[in-house]
């Protein structure tokens, strides 16, 4: 089994459909974007493991961002594919 980084994403509506932004990849610190399917779907179903547009490391797992204070919450692992061992923490915020 292998243990991915986790990467906080934030849900934001487009007139096209969902994208899951990540502020700060764990591997390069920039931001990318993913999709996150259509207006009339669930977004939330496109968390878990993604690769990261830099290729600067393997597959992270996109986890959504919530709360005031960006508590993270771990999209549910895929079968037998991996588990998420880190979180993402947006730097000076507490964990």
């Amino acid at each position: 089994m292998t243990c991915l980084l986790a990467a906080a994403a934030r849900l934001v509506r487009h007139s096209d459909g969902f994208r899951w932004v990540v502020d700060r990849c764990p591997y390069c610190g920039r931001r990318h974007t993913h999709g996150g399917g259509p207006l009339d779907g669930d977004p939330r179903a496109g968390l878990g493991p993604r690769a990261p547009h830099c290729h600067a490391g393997p597959e992270y797992a996109l986890v959504e961002a919530v709360g005031d204070r960006r508590e993270l919450r771990a999209a549910a692992p895929r079968a037998g594919k991996s588990k998420v061992s880190s979180v993402n923490q947006p730097e000076g915020e507490p964990q």
